[in-house]
């Protein structure tokens, strides 16, 4: 095998090493970390990827920003509070991930809280 070869392959298993458990994990888990959805169901915050943007012009009007536009509803703030109810850093961001309003955010993000 060439460099390159062995190079990818480790790679390949690392992500795979890394991924495999945090499914599994997550599989497990069930509801029990779940958080009320932010938006709820059938809320229309969908939006329809084919639809020109208004107020764009033609040479922005591009698929990436389409694509922008159509998942930017999912995207929310996530702020943490302590026990006390103060906030305290970090803050940061999370995606909707499913219908039932789960979040899919980083654990730095949420590391230490209550």
């Amino acid at each position: 095998m060439t460099r390159s070869a062995n190079a990818f392959q480790a790679v390949r298993w690392m992500l795979l090493g890394a991924l495999v458990p945090g499914l599994l994990a997550s599989l497990g888990s069930g509801d029990r970390f779940a958080a009320p959805p932010a938006v709820p169901p059938g809320s229309g915050a969908e939006a329809d990827p084919s639809t020109p943007l208004d107020g764009l012009s033609a040479a922005r009007n591009t698929p990436v920003v389409r694509a922008v536009a159509r998942v930017s509803p999912s995207v929310v703030a996530i702020e943490v509070s302590e026990e006390a109810g103060e906030r305290f850093e970090p803050a940061g961001s999370g995606v909707i991930v499913n219908a039932r309003g789960y979040v899919l955010t980083n654990y730095h993000v949420v590391r230490g809280a209550h």
